[in-house]
């Protein structure tokens, strides 16, 4: 059955890639996610992309993962649209919060929304992260089996 673009619905887990360390929030006990991870930038057309699955992530270059119910999502409202947020899932392996304020235009909205989905995410475990990343390595070794052969 070929992919059919949808809502994802409350209850989910989406997971954002922290590509950055400053993303990282090393003063906290356990780790904790800067709001920054959650900036919406002129470059994110369609929305601010978040994963279905945490391997997903592991596309980039990683330093860690943070993992997010899409019903924490939904509770919080776009100050400027007055809409909440959601998450749509485009493809298989893609989704994004497409409702954010993109942060050039409206800074204090856009960097209290990122706080938000920021303070409602949580780090993998290390356990967490390392399966992530191998699933994803295995993934790709698949595919590149396929194409030799």
């Amino acid at each position: 059955m070929p992919f059919e673009p949808h809502r994802v619905p409350a209850g989910t887990i989406v997971y954002r890639g922290l590509g950055s360390k400053g993303w990282l929030d090393r003063q906290r006990d356990p780790w904790g996610i800067r709001h920054g991870a959650f900036i919406r930038k002129r470059k994110d057309d369609d929305g601010l992309t978040v994963a279905p699955e945490s391997h997903l992530c592991c596309q980039i270059a990683l330093f860690q993962i943070a993992a997010i119910d899409v019903a924490a999502i939904e509770k919080m409202v776009n100050p400027i649209t007055g809409e909440n947020l959601y998450v749509w899932q485009d493809s298989e392996d893609h989704a994004c919060i497409p409702n954010l304020p993109f942060h050039d235009e409206h800074p204090l909205e856009a960097q209290g929304l990122a706080t938000d989905l920021a303070n409602a995410s949580e780090l993998l475990t290390e356990e967490e992260f390392g399966a992530a990343q191998e699933k994803w390595g295995a993934m790709v070794a698949a595919s590149e089996d396929r194409q030799q052969g």
